[in-house]
């Protein structure tokens, strides 16, 4: 069974229906278009991955979560049974206990964010020059020494140009450039010496597609939740849950 499969079993469970592409969309890439919960929101879903990975296992909780609290408070809310008091403080302990699971459920999603934007980061750097290798340290000063003789059309034509693989020396030279480099041509640099990095390994390219994809995916899910769960919270006292950069 797969894992959007398994998915959907667990989320019908807790009263959730995972909605998947209509006729028109049959053949799309996306097992589930959305989850509708038992109160009545939804998550849009369209995972790009359906192998299980680390970043759909957290985004899978996240789901689950909601959907558990939202079966909870429909429940709460269908009993006839009970005053309007009892059912507003129980409410608020769903909420209370929702809030609680989201916020450790989104320390995992930010550690996945964070150490995906760390190893991006490492693909950014160039090796250092070795020891005594003083041929290898002319030609990134020679580099660098052209680089500053160009103007400034020269210079908007080159940052066009530097993903070529002709390009590839000189923006090793300015990775290892130590003065900063402007921001508008450093960030061209930085792509292009990633893609540099990545053409060389198209297995690995793959990959880090995926993950990046997963990656922002997972931003989408907890942001989605975020919402979801901010709005069951009490409104005499809902916190603010919003993430601080």
């Amino acid at each position: 069974m797969s894992f959007s499969a398994n998915l959907s079993e667990s989320l019908s469970k807790l009263g959730a229906q995972a909605v998947t592409p209509g006729t028109e969309s049959r053949g799309a890439q996306f097992d589930i278009d959305a989850i509708r919960l038992a109160n009545g929101a939804v998550i849009g879903w369209r995972c790009p991955d359906d192998s299980g990975e680390r970043e759909t296992q957290v985004g899978a909780s996240l789901a689950r979560i909601a959907a558990e609290a939202a079966q909870r408070l429909a429940a709460i809310d269908a009993d006839d049974t009970r005053t309007e008091a009892w059912k507003a403080t129980e409410r608020a302990k769903v909420a209370a206990e929702t809030l609680q699971r989201f916020e450790a459920a989104r320390g995992e999603a930010d550690k996945i964010v964070t150490e995906f934007a760390e190893a991006d980061a490492r693909e950014a750097v160039a090796s250092p020059i070795a020891a005594g290798d003083h041929a290898a340290a002319l030609v990134d000063h020679e580099c660098r020494a052209w680089l500053r003789s160009l103007d400034a059309d020269a210079l908007v034509t080159l940052a066009k140009e530097l993903t070529e693989p002709r390009h590839a020396r000189l923006l090793e030279a300015m990775m290892r450039s130590p003065v900063p480099l402007p921001p508008w041509i450093a960030d061209a640099a930085r792509s292009a010496w990633i893609e540099h990095r990545m053409r060389a390994d198209p297995q690995g390219t793959r990959l880090r597609k995926q993950a990046a994809a997963r990656t922002e995916w997972l931003g989408a899910i907890v942001s989605q939740v975020d919402g979801i769960v901010g709005a069951m919270q009490p409104t005499s006292a809902k916190p603010t849950i919003t993430r601080v950069a």
